[in-house]
């Protein structure tokens, strides 16, 4: 059958055996139905992936990164917004890393700052999954999961450029295909499923419908199926415990960190939450048995205390317990439906997409869960109602493999019925537990005020929250390890310290805005400088005190805006050094303006800003503003009383005063008018420095720098006694 003749369809798959394997199915199902299908896994972290190869040469496959998900390019957010717009509410996606955190727990630097490098990677992502999207023009885009950070980005850019889409997830049923057109079926209120059962519930079986409905539940039982593999052999533990007396009650658990439970958590804060509570209300005289997810392999998963009527049961077959149990008591666990299949009573504690239907117990109060748990052998599973719920299953909602038919009844149902479904910007977000709009609302008001250019340490005080050690910093605090770090960084970053040395005349006053762990500061003290060194990280304070003090370097924990409100005691200086900074501050033109004021007369304000074009690299974080030379002669030429401006360039360790070749950072000179009786400028120092290149002089040499560091780590940090 060729029911889209020439049409294409665009699959992504996560980098796991089991995504691939689903995604595989969906394809040869749509090619049935005669779609051309391209598949695009996330990364191929080591190449070409062979499981592709056993599909054949007839199906195409791209991935959005052939050496990992973090060589994407990263993109700050005023670069993306130019390139793509303000399209995705970034921290609205983050929703399913919410459920994690308690509820007084703040959530992690590379969450809150807008401009961290998990955030920047997030939105490189973003640009390359729209740029594919519109390079392939599909007629349909099939994302997996949905509650997922990356499948939820691709979901935002299909819906943005307005493409019909499928969610896809693990099946129900085995041989049958899970494709939703309005939302994954854990997103209550926004699936194909609620959508259809205020119709369908009211609707009748005729007989010979009831007749394949009862066939379908025979062949299922009596097949021992399941969502996922069962154990074919009963224990001898296992066996003793269902034959003792008293009521027992069957807890198929699941894995924490699934959508499926994030979706559900309110009336409980967490999964390992429902089942204290159940283990505190269970009834006198009831027996528990807690069967483990198949595909938890957390250590750090919930465990039941030991107690001789409850039984941890780690490879047990659902079909040996249900038999016996007289309830089964699930968050929003499948085990759940297929419980029902049984006749047996459930009990719900999340939001399953069975639940809330007239067929199970829901838990509408904590309270009340030991009585529910107690009345529960006398609830009886409403069969119409579930008949009527697995018919709908297998007729309207699932698709059976390799039925062209069912997928053309699924695809009538994308398009222009999805638009108005959702936001593009949050997609689903009005599926998220209350409690995660309040994380996503702290994000917001981070945001806020680190665009007037506050610190982390300033913005956690200013919102009352507890200051945690930021997990970027947490390298600086734990351990020492700057001998790479400047084996690295060095031959770009003394040349630029040892030329602001050369440039000032000894004793002159200096300040080095955004110092960092205090490398260069320390290069200008030991060149005869007077500096004061700012930076607004305690973390990078504490390592530059501990590893690069000097007796001429003062360190001062202030971010840029608070250089300027307490003004220093009224310090000027003879230059001001702003060495990669300026491109990474909110406000560029607004700092520059502050800083202007402490810079003497005759001084000068020395800053370094990466080239635009090698800005933007895999692995590198963004600056938060790409400026180029017309950027910086706008916001410099707004300065009052500039005697001179000089723009020069640097390639690696070597600077020039001409831009003709490539060149990774552009530097710009300002200088304040001078007294009348000044003789010397720095722009003149710096014309007799760069007749043709500066490089960096002998003393200043990476083995020197290395040598001298070493002599400082025996002194600050001895060695340990074997």
């Amino acid at each position: 059958m060729n029911s889209a003749p020439g049409k294409k369809a665009l699959l992504f798959a996560m980098n796991t055996s089991d995504s691939a394997t689903l995604v595989d199915r969906i394809a040869e199902t749509l090619e049935y139905a005669g779609y051309a299908c391209v598949v695009c896994d996330y990364a191929a972290e080591n190449g070409l992936d062979p499981r592709r190869l056993s599909t054949g040469i007839s199906r195409t496959h791209l991935t959005l990164s052939d050496r990992g998900l973090d060589s994407a390019l990263w993109f700050s957010d005023a670069v993306y917004q130019e390139c793509y717009g303000d399209d995705i509410d970034f921290p609205a996606l983050l929703a399913l890393e919410f459920s994690r955190l308690m509820d007084d727990e703040v959530p992690s630097y590379e969450h809150l700052h807008p401009e961290s490098g998990y955030r920047q990677q997030l939105r490189g992502f973003a640009s390359r999954c729209e740029e594919l999207i519109r390079a392939v023009s599909p007629d349909l885009v099939v994302v997996q999961q949905g509650g997922e950070v990356l499948s939820r980005i691709i979901l935002s850019k299909t819906m943005k450029v307005g493409i019909p889409w499928l969610l896809s997830e693990t099946s129900f049923l085995a041989g049958f295909l899970l494709l939703d057109p309005n939302g994954q079926h854990f997103m209550r209120g926004c699936n194909q499923i609620d959508r259809d059962w205020p119709g369908w519930q009211h609707r009748s079986l005729s007989a010979a419908e009831s007749a394949t409905v009862a066939h379908f539940v025979e062949r299922w039982r009596s097949g021992r199926q399941s969502k996922y593999v069962q154990s074919g052999q009963l224990s001898t533990a296992v066996s003793e415990f269902l034959r003792r007396d008293g009521p027992l009650l069957f807890v198929p658990m699941q894995i924490a960190r699934d959508a499926n439970v994030h979706y559900g958590l309110g009336l409980f804060r967490s999964l390992g939450d429902f089942y204290e509570c159940l283990m505190d209300s269970l009834p006198p005289g009831w027996r528990i048995i807690f069967k483990p997810h198949p595909m938890d392999t957390s250590p750090d998963q919930w465990r039941p205390k030991k107690h001789p009527r409850v039984l941890w049961a780690d490879n047990v077959n659902i079909h040996d317990v249900l038999p016996y149990a007289e309830a089964v008591a699930v968050f929003s666990s499948n085990v759940g439906f297929e419980a029902l299949l049984y006749g047996t009573p459930v009990i719900v504690g999340g939001k399953p997409w069975y639940g809330d239907k007239g067929l199970t117990i829901d838990v509408e109060r904590r309270q009340d869960l030991g009585e529910l748990v107690a009345r529960a052998p006398q609830w009886g599973v409403d069969e119409r109602r579930r008949d009527l719920l697995i018919h709908y299953l297998v007729s309207e909602y699932l698709v059976a493999e390799d039925d062209a038919s069912a997928v053309s009844r699924k695809l009538a149902r994308t398009g222009a019925d999805q638009i108005g479904l959702t936001s593009p910007r949050r997609p689903f977000s009005e599926a998220d537990p209350d409690f995660v709009g309040l994380q996503v609302q702290r994000l917001h008001n981070y945001a806020g005020l680190a665009r007037f250019g506050l610190g982390h340490t300033e913005i956690f005080r200013q919102l009352g929250w507890e200051l945690g050690q930021p997990s970027l910093e947490r390298p600086l605090v734990e351990k020492d390890w700057p001998i790479a770090w400047v084996a690295g960084q060095s031959p770009k970053l003394v040349s630029a310290y040892a030329l602001a040395a050369e440039l000032v005349k000894t004793g002159g006053r200096v300040l080095d805005c955004g110092c960092g762990t205090g490398f260069g500061a320390w290069l200008l003290g030991r060149g005869g400088l007077r500096v004061t060194a700012t930076d607004e990280s305690p973390a990078r304070l504490a390592y530059a005190l501990r590893t690069w003090s000097h007796r001429r370097v003062r360190y001062a924990q202030l971010s840029p805006l608070e250089i300027i409100d307490q003004a220093l005691d009224g310090q000027t200086f003879d230059a001001v050094l702003l060495v990669d900074r300026l491109s990474y501050v909110m406000d560029p033109g607004a700092l520059l303006q502050s800083l202007w004021k402490v810079v003497a007369k005759g001084g000068v304000l020395l800053a370094r800003v990466i080239r635009p074009e090698a800005a933007v690299v895999p692995g590198r974080a963004c600056p938060l503003h790409l400026m180029a030379q017309p950027d910086l002669q706008s916001i410099f030429g707004r300065l009052p009383d500039v005697a001179t401006r000089l723009f020069f360039f640097q390639d690696n360790n070597a600077i020039y005063l001409q831009g003709g070749r490539e060149f990774e950072f552009q530097w710009i000179l300002v200088e304040k008018q001078a007294p009348a009786d000044r003789t010397d400028s720095c722009a003149e120092r710096l014309a007799r420095l760069l007749p043709g290149s500066f490089s960096i002089a002998t003393e200043h040499s990476i083995g020197g720098l290395l040598g001298v560091l070493a002599r400082r780590r025996r002194r600050f940090f001895p060695p340990r006694p074997l």
